[in-house]
């Protein structure tokens, strides 16, 4: 049984049928465009030069104390990225009916597995061993599973919740 359950475990999703086959991006299809690409009288600069000049971005000091890939944000940054998760909470809790949900930032095995995370991302997620637990890469995990092992009537759905979580990954 631990066996067929783990084979099971490791098989993706199934692509819907309109999904095309391609062994890279290059075989991806535009399903529809919003609007149009900005065009800049000038050559545009990546966000971490900005934001360094702007003096709202420590990339240095980030990776002093994290490693690569961890940036430190300051003063406005800081607060830029504050508002905009409020916003975005805001936004989805009282004009578009979710209701707000603060989730465990860590997760079982089980919510692990339940959204597929495991065992195909296992390399990627920080496993606190001791506890048998996870850090969330996503607030998927945590989120889809509050009604897992649950029976829900219809008349109860759609259920639409919003969430943040540092995602872990």
């Amino acid at each position: 049984a631990e066996e067929l359950r783990a084979m099971l475990a490791a098989l993706p999703n199934t692509p819907a049928d309109e999904v095309p086959d391609g062994a890279d991006e290059s075989a991806n299809v535009e399903v529809r465009r919003v609007g149009e690409p900005p065009a800049f009288d000038f050559e545009p600069r990546p966000h971490w030069e900005v934001g360094e000049a702007l003096g709202i971005l420590d990339l240095p000091r980030g990776a002093k104390v994290a490693g690569s890939g961890f940036p430190l944000l300051v003063g406005g940054g800081a607060r830029l990225e504050r508002a905009l998760i409020n916003f975005m909470m805001d936004l989805h809790a009282r004009e578009h009916g979710y209701t707000e949900v603060w989730p465990p930032f860590l997760v079982n095995r089980e919510a692990a597995l339940g959204t597929g995370h495991l065992p195909k991302f296992g390399e990627d997620m920080y496993e606190v061993v001791e506890d048998g637990l996870y850090l969330v890469p996503t607030a998927e995990i945590p989120v889809t599973n509050l009604h897992g092992g649950e029976i829900l009537a219809a008349t109860a759905l759609p259920i639409r919740y919003v969430a943040y979580t540092p995602c872990f990954r």
